[in-house]
């Protein structure tokens, strides 16, 4: 009998807990690119081509659930135009997890800019090969919309090892958190200048100001786009993520 009870308490704690989670990462969602072995962006439908990128293993060491990007392969996924993917209104979130092979080149996880315009961002380590920033500026590409060069909120690299790298714009600053962790550092909007929805691609391993590739070289995986800034709360909930969707899964059924 007692064993009853306690198997029925459990349940009760159990079910109020799950009634208890109030994080919603579906809300503002955009762009969600999963890079499990291909180029799907599941919320639009559409899918990249993949330019000498080739499937590798996550960070669980799980096969084919994340693309290999060689530098020296200039290899990058593109797609033609995402307009999710711009934020016209200033805030947003982009989130993705990264490996990087080395830090001795200029390198960019993502960007939706053209060679020679028009201009969005780029996520990239050109103000230093040892960190990421987001490289970014209004269309003509002669100013930024956040920051002033060189910019401050900035991503340290941890080559050889997995990162969860998440860029937050709330329409004033521009704060950075890896793995968890906000950095230091703050990218403040400057007034009258926006972003704009432009017509230049989103790409995957590749980047860049004018007239310049930065080819990355490492493996990326699980890019995220929001309208909307997310919270600290939220950044750790996406951090974890993929570690908790197959039991989420199994608990939705």
């Amino acid at each position: 009998m007692k064993l009853v009870i306690a198997f029925l308490f459990s349940i009760v704690i159990f079910t109020a807990c799950k009634k208890t989670e109030t994080i919603d990462l579906s809300k503002g969602l955009v762009i969600d690119i999963a890079l499990d072995g291909n180029a799907s962006e599941a919320v639009s439908g559409n899918t990249g081509l993949i330019y000498n990128a080739t499937p590798t293993t996550n960070r669980k060491g799980i096969a084919n659930a994340a693309m290999q990007f060689n530098r020296a392969d200039s290899a990058y996924i593109s797609f033609d135009n995402l307009s999710a993917a711009s934020f016209p209104n200033n805030i947003f979130t982009i989130s993705f997890w990264a490996n990087v092979a080395d830090t001795s080149s200029k390198m960019a996880v993502l960007s939706k800019r053209n060679m020679f315009g028009p201009y969005e961002y780029s996520i990239d380590n050109f103000f230093g090969n040892n960190s990421l920033k987001f490289d970014n500026w209004i269309e003509g590409g002669n100013n930024t919309v956040y920051g002033i060069d060189p910019l401050e909120a900035e991503a340290p690299l941890l080559p050889g090892k997995w990162q969860h790298i998440v860029f937050v714009a709330d329409g004033n600053a521009l704060q950075v958190y890896s793995n968890s962790f906000l950095q230091p550092g703050i990218d403040y909007k400057l007034e009258g200048n926006n972003f704009t929805a432009t017509i230049a691609s989103l790409v995957i391993g590749n980047g860049g100001g004018y007239n310049k590739n930065y080819f990355f070289s490492g493996k990326i995986d699980d890019i995220k786009m929001y309208n909307r800034a997310l919270s600290k709360e939220e950044i750790h909930q996406l951090n974890i993520l993929k570690e908790k969707k197959l039991f989420d899964q199994v608990l939705s059924k």
